[in-house]
């Protein structure tokens, strides 16, 4: 939020009145909602490090399914929040987190807000551990 974002939703630029009636507010790389292509794919047993850029005014919920993490940094810091394995974070407005994690756990997996509205209106992505 905070100016128009480009982006689209079921192969489709959404433009002018689309977003009120698509209900598509949020978008993970320029793509609202589940896309056919993953966000990633990943190799079983790989390390998979994710930087997760909150350009928005909002703090987010992000959840990982299928996988434990640990936050790596938050901005500029390395962070030790002495909870070392999680599956959801909070990234605050306009805050960088980067999460760490081992793809050991093969099959399609979400990765979305845990607020609800904002999952259902777009922040919901996924990926591919083969």
């Amino acid at each position: 939020m905070g100016g128009f974002v480009d982006f689209t939703y079921n192969g489709k630029r959404l433009e002018g009145e689309d977003t009120p009636h698509t209900k598509q507010a949020w978008a993970f790389n320029g793509v609202a909602n589940l896309s056919e292509k993953p966000l990633f794919q990943a190799k079983s047993g790989e390390t998979i490090v994710i930087e997760t850029v909150n350009q928005t005014g909002w703090v987010h919920a992000m959840h990982i399914h299928g996988h434990h993490f640990r936050i790596i940094s938050r901005g500029d810091s390395l962070v030790d929040e002495g909870k070392p394995w999680r599956d959801t974070f909070l990234v605050g407005p306009e805050q960088t987190t980067k999460i760490a994690f081992v793809a050991d756990n093969p099959g399609k997996r979400l990765y979305h807000c845990h607020m609800l509205e904002h999952a259902a209106a777009g922040m919901t992505t996924w990926f591919e551990v083969i």
